[in-house]
């Protein structure tokens, strides 16, 4: 078992939320993304994902650990399809903004943490073909930099 399938067994996506509720789905489509082997399935998975942990730019709780598994998830071999799936949404959430209650306000700064704890997958996949995708994310890290080191120092 990798680490990104580690993590997604590890979490308890039921205490999570998303954009209709708990999270009981988002493990099980997390697989399917990072697993699917054509076209078809990925696009479903990635659906499932971007129209509950980020919908239209706003980011729900269950973002936090599904960045996690996401980043993990480029450690290892995977298609490029299923790479760029996994950096677009990213992307997304990296993008986004936080949902209203006060228990949300931060998680798109921790996702951020937790992407410029894969920066070096981020460069690799720049350099080894995935420009485009990888350098969305490095431009959201190098303009998110002061706000994250603000984090830290917190």
């Amino acid at each position: 078992m990798n680490i990104a399938e580690q993590l997604i067994e590890q979490t308890d996506w039921l205490r999570l939320q998303t954009e209709i509720g708990v999270g009981y789905n988002t493990g099980y489509a997390l697989s399917q993304l990072l697993s699917a082997v054509d076209l078809n399935s990925l696009e479903v998975a990635y659906w499932k994902l971007e129209n509950y942990i980020v919908t239209q730019g706003t980011v729900y709780e269950a973002a936090e650990p599904a960045t996690r598994v996401l980043v993990a998830a480029l450690v290892d071999e995977r298609p490029r399809s299923v790479k760029i799936a996994v950096m677009d949404l990213l992307f997304q959430i990296l993008n986004g903004h936080s949902v209203d209650p006060p228990e949300c306000d931060l998680i798109v700064e921790r996702c951020l943490l937790l992407a410029r704890e894969g920066l070096w997958l981020f460069v690799r996949e720049f350099q080894e073909g995935l420009p485009n995708s990888a350098g969305d994310i490095l431009e959201l890290i190098k303009k998110e930099t002061d706000l994250i080191d603000q984090l830290l120092v917190e």
